[in-house]
């Protein structure tokens, strides 16, 4: 899919540019975005003229003073590739975006054991449909929610991000989950 794209941006006249990294956002006297200056992996300066400039650089999830000041969630482990540190957020609050929703970055808490592989048949155990208790002992969601981790990191947020896994040997029962109180919609 990836080659496709890129054919179909090369045939309409799209230059893709590898290792460069974006700098600083160009406005015009109206402080409309109207370019970007960046940097090849060579040092040399870059200057693109645009029309429109999307930032896709994937949040500040890798930058800890970013997570600290700006989030609840210091500690969180990210989901998603490593390496986002706010770059294109920063350029974008120089050039005067607002810094509203900061905190809806690409992360939530990943239920399991911190640093733990996904691989990991311990960490494994709190990614099952088993019973999730909060710290009072109490069933705090559908445990289904596990199959979409927004779903399951706002159930444990809501908890205070602590909650414990039990579990046996029995098949968790299919009428239990048609008939689960704790259902999310849809």
């Amino acid at each position: 899919m990836i080659d496709v794209l890129q054919q179909h941006f090369a045939d309409k006249g799209g230059k893709l540019l590898v290792k460069t990294a974006g700098k600083q956002l160009i406005t015009d006297e109206k402080g409309k975005v109207v370019g970007l200056m960046a940097e090849s992996s060579a040092g040399e300066a870059i200057r693109i003229n645009a029309k429109t400039v999307v930032i896709a650089t994937g949040g500040f999830g890798s930058n800890k003073e970013m997570l600290t000041e700006y989030t609840r969630f210091p500690d969180v482990e990210v989901v998603g590739i490593p390496g986002k540190v706010g770059d294109g957020i920063k350029m974008a609050w120089a050039a005067g975006a607002a810094k509203d929703g900061r905190e809806f970055i690409n992360m939530s808490y990943r239920p399991g054991p911190s640093k733990e592989s996904t691989t990991n048949h311990y960490a494994a155990s709190a990614k099952q449909p088993h019973l999730w208790l909060n710290t009072k002992d109490e069933r705090f969601t559908n445990e289904a929610n596990i199959e979409q981790r927004p779903f399951a990191g706002n159930a444990l947020e809501n908890q205070g991000g602590t909650m414990f896994v039990l579990y046996d040997e029995a098949p968790f029962p299919v009428e239990m989950q048609q008939s689960d109180p704790l259902a999310r919609p849809g």
